[in-house]
């Protein structure tokens, strides 16, 4: 009985060993991954959809005017949802060499939200890429189709996960 006794403890004493090991090389293997992996997951998928957006347009023939050129400027726009329940407008100032900066409102009719956004913007075949940081702490990355732009007035649509979402008409600060 001993006997029996002192072999049911050795091999629970072995299965015990070997779930702390296998628990071990688990965890070592994710910290592992988790390390290598230098950027956020939120931030890689937007990497990706930016990187496809970007080789999709590289694909597309430029037969039609590119809309890009002129959008260095303050420009300014207001939009309206919901029959007026929620007002958004903005202020933003695209300089040359590839910076922005801006305030945009957002009006409901029981608050009023400020935010200020600072980042980089890049414009490829009539798209523009944006890539900010939104009070100084939230990465956004915003891209848009630029649908119709003189000097004075620009259209474009912003392009969402799945589809091309709403469309913004902004005016050239003067």
């Amino acid at each position: 009985m001993l006997k029996n006794i002192g072999k049911y403890l050795g091999i629970g004493f072995l299965f015990g060993l070997g779930f702390v090991l296998a628990g071990y090389i688990v965890i070592f293997v994710f910290e592992k991954a988790v390390k290598s992996n230098h950027m956020p997951y939120k931030q890689q998928v937007d990497e990706r959809k930016t990187k496809y957006l970007k080789d999709l347009i590289s694909n597309i023939e430029s037969k039609g005017r590119d809309l890009c050129k002129d959008i260095q400027g303050t420009w300014v726009g207001e939009f309206v949802e919901e029959g007026g329940a929620y007002i958004r407008s903005w202020e933003l100032t695209y300089n040359t060499d590839g910076t922005m900066e801006g305030i945009f409102v957002n009006k409901s009719i029981t608050e009023e939200i400020t935010e200020h956004q600072k980042g980089n913007w890049s414009c490829y075949h009539s798209i523009l890429f944006t890539d900010v940081i939104v009070d100084g702490d939230t990465r956004r990355r915003w891209n848009y189709l630029l649908l119709h732009s003189d000097n004075n007035e620009r259209i474009y649509a912003h392009i969402g996960e799945h589809t091309v979402e709403n469309v913004y008409r902004t005016f050239r600060k003067k």
